[in-house]
């Protein structure tokens, strides 16, 4: 009994050292397992960053470049807008420009018939009978009379007579 006994102690050992070693192995075993699922992890956590940052400047870009397209598209808007405005400005130069031209003809014509009438009522529907010189040398100064044909032929034919 002895020996079996012996048997039996030294097959408890073994099984004790089979178990030591078996649990010894677990640990190493569920140990290599968590290092490696912890660096797979970490792996997949920064590839995940990255991708998060390729995104964030991917987004980034479409948003500057959607930007930069309205900018242009408010820019051409208000381009349209000052070229409409200069136009505008363009046509009211040439109506004051017009204008002006016409004032400046009417203040010619009022003034040419102001010194005809003058030189008329001095000449023709006065009752007094006096010369009639200094009307005739305000019309001749006139530069409206010195430009109409008409006038200046009269003008002559007066002072050719007297």
């Amino acid at each position: 009994m002895e020996a079996q006994d012996k048997l039996d102690n030294q097959e408890d050992d073994f099984r004790k050292f089979f178990d030591q070693e078996r649990q010894k192995l677990i640990q190493s075993y569920h140990e290599k397992l968590h290092n490696q699922l912890q660096t797979q992890t970490e792996l997949i956590n920064e590839r995940l960053k990255e991708e998060v940052i390729a995104q964030g400047v991917e987004l980034q870009r479409r948003w500057i470049r959607d930007i930069k397209v309205r900018v242009e598209q408010e820019r051409g808007g208000r381009l349209g807008k000052l070229e409409e405005l200069a136009s505008h400005l363009k046509r009211l130069e040439r109506v004051a420009l017009d204008n002006s031209s016409y004032l400046d003809e009417n203040l010619r014509v009022h003034a040419l018939w102001s010194a005809v009438r003058a030189l008329s009522s001095s000449a023709l529907v006065s009752q007094v009978r006096k010369p009639f010189r200094e009307e005739l040398r305000i019309l001749r100064h006139i530069t409206s009379a010195r430009e109409d044909p008409v006038v200046m032929a009269a003008l002559e034919s007066l002072e050719s007579s007297d």
